[in-house]
């Protein structure tokens, strides 16, 4: 079979599997506040650039409610290169 015929199967696999689960929930810590920085795992370190910031976080942010060290809740979109932060983890 030629490899880009193996190519397109995988994706087209991979496109169906990713269909039915359009968002993923992730958990992060703040890193920084200004700017903006939420480490996922160790390797993995997002900047503004990948994130969405909901009002409500800029309020928390702004208020110094929310502070480096904060675990976060996030959703990954569907392609994994946008999150949305939802809120703060309280426990």
């Amino acid at each position: 079979m030629p490899d880009n015929l193996l190519t397109i199967i995988k994706k087209a696999a991979l496109d169906a599997v990713n269909a039915t689960r359009p968002v993923n929930v992730v958990f992060g810590v703040l890193a920084s506040v200004s700017p903006v920085r939420v480490a996922i795992d160790q390797k993995l370190t997002l900047d503004e650039n990948f994130l969405v910031i909901t009002k409500h976080i800029d309020d928390l942010m702004l208020s110094e409610e929310l502070t480096e060290g904060d675990r976060l809740v996030l959703l990954q979109m569907q392609g994994g290169q946008r999150y949305l932060i939802l809120d703060k983890v309280v426990m």
